[in-house]
Formats: C-alpha cells, sequence, structure tokens
C-alpha cells in the first residue's frame, strides 16, 4: 500500500492523536541518543582512550605478507598456462592472448597482465572466475567485458588478469 495513502486512511480514521505517535518516536530516539552522549561508561561505550600502536611496524608486517603472496618469476609462465587451462576445462574458447609486464618501484612488486578474450557461457564463466582466484591469490581482475554474442546463447568476455610478481630488473616502468 502507498505511504502517503495509509497515513491518510489513518488520519481521516483516528483524527490528530495518530500524529503524536511518531513524534514521540523521533523524542525517544533522540533522549537515548542525548543519554549515550552523556553518559559513555555507563552505557557501555570506549571512553576515549587510544592505545598506542607501532605503525611503522604493523606497516612492515603487511608489507612482509603481500611480498609472501608475489609469484616468483620463474613460476609466472606456470601459473599462466594454468589459468588457461583452467579456462579449456571451463569450456571456455580462449582467443588471442595478449601479455605484458611492468614493475612498481615503489612497491617492489611487478604486474605482469594476460588479456584474455574468451567465448562460452556465463555460468562457465563464473566458475572460472571462482576458480582461478581461488587458486591465484597472487591474481587480480584488473579489467572484465561481458557482451552476449550474436547468437545470443553465449558470451564473450574480455579479461584482463593482473599477476603480482617479484621484480624484474630489466622490466620498464
Amino acid at each position: 500500500m502507498n505511504p502517503r495513502l495509509f497515513a491518510e486512511l489513518l488520519l481521516r480514521r483516528y483524527g490528530w492523536p495518530v500524529l503524536l505517535i511518531p513524534a514521540a518516536c523521533i523524542a525517544l530516539a533522540g533522549s537515548a541518543v542525548f543519554m549515550r552522549a552523556v553518559h559513555p561508561a555507563e552505557t557501555g561505550a570506549e571512553t576515549g582512550l587510544v592505545l598506542p600502536t607501532d605503525d611503522g611496524r604493523q606497516l612492515d608486517a603487511h608489507h612482509r605478507e603481500f611480498l609472501a603472496v608475489l609469484i616468483p618469476r620463474a613460476e609466472l609462465e606456470t601459473r599462466q598456462r594454468e589459468v588457461l587451462d583452467t579456462a579449456a576445462r571451463h569450456n571456455l574458447v580462449p582467443g588471442r592472448v595478449d601479455y605484458g609486464y611492468e614493475n612498481n618501484a615503489a612497491g617492489r612488486f611487478g604486474i605482469a597482465s594476460l588479456q584474455l578474450p574468451l567465448q562460452g557461457s556465463y555460468t562457465d564463466l563464473r566458475a572460472f572466475l571462482a576458480t582461478v582466484l581461488a587458486a591465484q591469490p597472487a591474481l587480480a581482475i584488473r579489467e572484465l567485458d561481458i557482451r552476449r554474442s550474436e547468437d545470443g546463447r553465449s558470451i564473450e568476455a574480455r579479461l584482463r588478469l593482473d599477476f603480482h610478481t617479484t621484480t624484474l630488473p630489466e622490466a620498464g616502468q
């Protein structure tokens, strides 16, 4: 039912006292917020005490965890081949594959890209993406473009997958 119509029917049926209900609810909510602001310790809210942290040590730990996920350069071709094999297992037909690589000097890692057009069903594509992302923690989907094929029975997808790898000294920025 339309909310405006419902409110109008309530007003006609019960008169002006029905307007006091929303006002009472707003007042009750406002008083609860006010009480929580005035007496934070009684309601269990934080007292505003901030514990000291060692941000530099935390950042270093996070960076070490990220570097542990990176793919060694010697394994890159194997991992890329595994992605193509997984696509074939999911009944997806790849087109022309383009490879690229660039170093990220600030983060001390490299990004190996794999541009991959695929044809097949939407459910097979979803299963492929779920399988590949679960199997490759250093893989990211940079671009994904999905279109229906002309016959309307399948899809055409263009992917750009990025493998995060250790740096390659001779690669450009």
